[in-house]
């Protein structure tokens, strides 16, 4: 059952990533997309070095690691209900027609 329970968990762990790295191109352009990109990247890394970090002064704290296991699963459904939130970009206001499609011109 433990092992069960772990395969679905990263099944939902995994599952996001395709969708996610989608998000900054849908709401920046050019230049914008790489810089949020590249932001998503930095705290993502800041993320993995300071988690650890993290339990441990939880687990130091209380005595237990659930707690700081909690934490971090508290920040992903925060994360999460952010995304869901926000919801998707809005058009440009001041943005040119779009090209015809070949087959009319």
């Amino acid at each position: 059952m433990q092992f069960a329970a772990l395969a679905i968990a990263a099944i939902g762990l995994y599952s996001f990533t395709p969708p996610f790295w989608s998000l900054p191109t849908a709401f920046l352009r050019g230049d914008a997309a790489a810089a949020g990109i590249a932001l998503i990247n930095a705290t993502g890394n800041l993320g993995g070095f300071l988690d650890p970090y993290v339990v441990a002064w939880m687990k130091d704290a209380t005595g237990d690691y659930l707690v700081g296991l909690r934490l971090l699963a508290a920040a992903a459904v925060l994360s999460g209900a952010f995304v869901l939130v926000r919801g998707p970009a809005a058009p440009e206001v001041n943005a040119p027609p779009a090209a015809p499609p070949d087959h009319f011109v």
